[in-house]
């Protein structure tokens, strides 16, 4: 639906980060961008990076269950399982500053998530149950109109598996 879908441009100019950054920009009400297929990383490994300022946050990568894969606030970058909605909480070492951009990744191998804010490791890493699967459908929230993201985001790239050996590479290139 063209009315709720995200803008890259507003008033005649181009909607960029807090950066500077080109990017797309929600409403935090309805706007969302379906996958025309669901991306299911069943129990395996995944990877997701992104770039995106985190003023009031949200789910930035969600699913109709409905779940995200990734819901980011100042004070923590979240996942919950799409099978028993267990909510894996990620506590970054410093809170995120509202009016900033950051480079967010997230990494599930074996049992573990990690996430990494620009480049770093955060200390606190969740151990998921290995039954416990994720997926996602969408971008910008969950559900309908559930936590809708309505910060800036620049990039973003999902991998279905894991990418432990390219992910500098990767947000370098970023």
């Amino acid at each position: 639906t063209p009315a709720n879908q995200p803008t890259i441009v507003e008033g005649g100019s181009l909607v960029t980060g807090d950066t500077g950054e080109p990017a797309f920009v929600g409403d935090g009400v309805d706007d969302i961008l379906s996958f025309s297929s669901s991306i299911d990383f069943g129990t395996g490994e995944f990877f997701v990076s992104t770039v995106t300022d985190v003023n009031t946050g949200g789910a930035l990568i969600g699913s109709a269950v409905p779940n995200w894969l990734l819901l980011l606030t100042t004070s923590s970058i979240q996942v919950r399982s799409s099978n028993t909605n267990t909510i894996y909480i990620i506590t970054p070492d410093s809170p995120l500053t509202a009016g900033e951009s950051y480079l967010i990744s997230l990494s599930r191998v074996g049992g573990d998530i990690t996430a990494y804010v620009n480049g770093v490791a955060q200390a606190d890493v969740e151990t998921v149950v290995s039954t416990d699967t994720f997926s996602t459908d969408r971008l910008l929230q969950r559900g309908t109109n559930g936590n809708p993201y309505p910060d800036p985001v620049s990039e973003l790239i999902i991998y279905d598996s894991d990418q432990s050996d390219n992910r500098t590479a990767i947000e370098a290139n970023i």
